[in-house]
């Protein structure tokens, strides 16, 4: 038996979220700053400002976008002074990634064009694929982009383990395309319902359920899980990965 969650509960919940935004903004403020004041220390080695980067990268996404461009840049350039692949690799992803967001379709499919994700490590692989398939979920719809989204979307899937979450969540995408929304819905519930904090991967699993009920005109389900999701995603506390 899946938990009910009252829809009126739940938007009270997000308006007063929405009334710390500021307190949120300010702690993330304060972790950015002890962030940026690594990379003033003298002699820094080229390891520790890639890492430092990535950090204020992952601050910076839904933050200062414009600033999380200028980090992987700067990402890009360590990785060709120390010849580093992997860095250079790992860079053009995250740019693509950030490209496709911000509506620069081209600049993010040129990039990832020009990797070749046989040379990849997995964990970096199903990044790569995952990045394809976002950057066809922005652009403009049209048969081709339907086509690459779904080519992307089952070339992730190949690349995941089938028990992990990643991997459920990417299938109920399928299940819900498909109509089948009910058995998307079996595939999210439990995953949601054993997460108990406002975190990231809650507000993804939030968001897909809520599909599944706009996929069926249910405007109190969309308004709820849309709701929670949110909720999840303003927390500046919440985490970024879920295997």
């Amino acid at each position: 038996m899946y938990a009910v969650f009252p829809p009126c509960s739940i938007l009270q919940e997000l308006d007063q979220t929405i009334d710390k935004k500021d307190t949120y903004v300010k702690q993330k403020e304060e972790h950015i700053a002890a962030l940026e004041q690594i990379l003033t220390m003298n002699d820094i080695s080229a390891d520790i400002r890639y890492a430092t980067n990535t950090k204020l990268y992952e601050e910076y996404l839904q933050f200062k976008p414009d600033s999380a461009i200028l980090l992987m840049q700067e990402n890009l350039d360590l990785a060709e002074q120390t010849n580093n692949r992997q860095w250079k690799d790992e860079s053009m992803i995250k740019l693509a990634s950030l490209y496709s967001v911000g509506g620069l379709y081209l600049d993010a499919e040129q990039l990832l064009d020009s990797i070749n994700p046989a040379t990849l490590p997995t964990s970096l692989r199903i990044v790569y694929y995952d990045v394809y398939k976002q950057l066809f979920a922005f652009y403009p719809a049209t048969p081709m982009s339907k086509t690459k989204y779904r080519q992307y979307r089952d070339s992730l899937l190949a690349n995941l383990d089938p028990a992990s979450n990643n991997y459920k969540i990417v299938y109920s995408e399928t299940l819900t395309e498909q109509g089948k929304t009910r058995e998307a819905r079996d595939v999210l519930l439990p995953m949601f319902e054993k997460e108990t904090e406002d975190t990231h991967w809650r507000a993804m699993l939030a968001f897909a359920i809520g599909e599944t009920y706009r996929m069926e005109n249910d405007y109190d389900g969309q308004k709820k899980y849309y709701a929670i999701s949110a909720i999840g995603d303003i927390n500046p506390n919440r985490s970024l990965d879920h295997s």
